[in-house]
């Protein structure tokens, strides 16, 4: 497998009746496993023509219709592009889209309904999303692999927290059961990791 070592980034968007009518980009802070993986602490970025650019060329080539998540991977040297894989699906950090700004399901529901959206370009940049235990899982493997760096920078990492710029995904005062029942089959799993079998 090549590996290409840069940051990942992702372009999402809606396109519908031929017409981009939503876009959002961030930015991978942290992923599982480490070395490259599903985004657990992500961040909301500008809408850089480097990304857009190939991912819009990309869905009207195919002539895509609904939601759409192209990941990327800026080159360390280039600073290039390079596109990795395309999700023709919602994404595992929707949340982060939702609350920079960018409701994509509301969105998709409305178009698929037959009203004419206007097009959403704005949205909170700098705004960044938690996996809680993801970012357990990715704080657990960086501090048992010896090659992953500082063990103390992964731990204040970890509970480097700022209120107002980091949301939690799944956590929600509002509607907490999400985060019980996912907290539920964590432990569970790691109950069955640890377990010796008979």
């Amino acid at each position: 497998m090549l590996r290409r070592p840069g940051v990942g980034e992702g372009f999402f968007a809606l396109r519908w009746s031929g017409r981009i009518v939503a876009m959002f980009a961030h930015r991978r802070l942290r992923e599982k496993p480490p070395t490259g993986g599903v985004s657990v602490y992500r961040e909301s970025i500008p809408l850089d023509e480097a990304l857009v650019g190939p991912g819009r060329r990309l869905l009207e080539a195919l002539d895509w219709q609904g939601v759409a998540m192209v990941e990327c991977k800026r080159e360390e040297t280039t600073g290039r592009q390079v596109i990795m894989e395309v999700n023709g699906r919602f994404w595992g950090s929707l949340q982060l889209a939702i609350d920079a700004g960018v409701d994509f399901p509301s969105l998709l529901v409305r178009c698929a309904a037959g009203e004419t959206v206007p097009e959403t370009r704005q949205y909170d940049v700098g705004i960044r999303s938690r996996w809680f235990w993801g970012d357990v899982d990715h704080l657990y493997l960086r501090l048992r692999d010896p090659r992953a760096g500082s063990r103390l920078r992964a731990l204040l990492d970890f509970f480097r927290v700022r209120p107002g710029r980091d949301r939690a995904e799944v956590w929600r005062w509002r509607d907490p059961a999400p985060f019980v029942v996912e907290t539920l089959q964590w432990l569970r799993s790691l109950l069955s990791r640890v377990t010796p079998r008979r």
